[in-house]
């Protein structure tokens, strides 16, 4: 049994042959003053730090787009993620 997290995360190629994620761009990524920032440790996960943060593990996507992430493995320890807050993210998800 496969029990890894990520089993149903995927990439594809783009017009460019490049491999991209398919999720849909969060369409308001400016910086604002109510954004967090969070320094990556180790052992940091995309899912859990959108949890921590936005409430849901599901929206670990928005932090990946917000930061340009194309893979969820490629966070570094020390970078610093900007990450909206929450009302920003959920006000944003309304209006789709």
């Amino acid at each position: 049994m496969n029990t890894n997290r990520y089993r149903n995360s995927f990439l594809v190629r783009d017009e460019a042959g490049d491999w991209v994620s398919p999720v849909q761009p969060f369409t308001d990524s400016r910086e604002r003053r109510s954004d967090i920032l969070h320094t990556v440790v180790d052992h940091d996960r995309l899912d859990a730090l959108a949890s921590k943060y936005l409430g849901s593990p599901l929206l670990w996507w928005i932090i990946a787009e917000y930061n340009e992430i194309l893979w969820f493995q490629d966070l570094e320890v020390g970078e610093v993620l900007r990450i909206p807050s929450f009302e920003t993210t959920y006000l944003e998800l309304l209006r789709r």
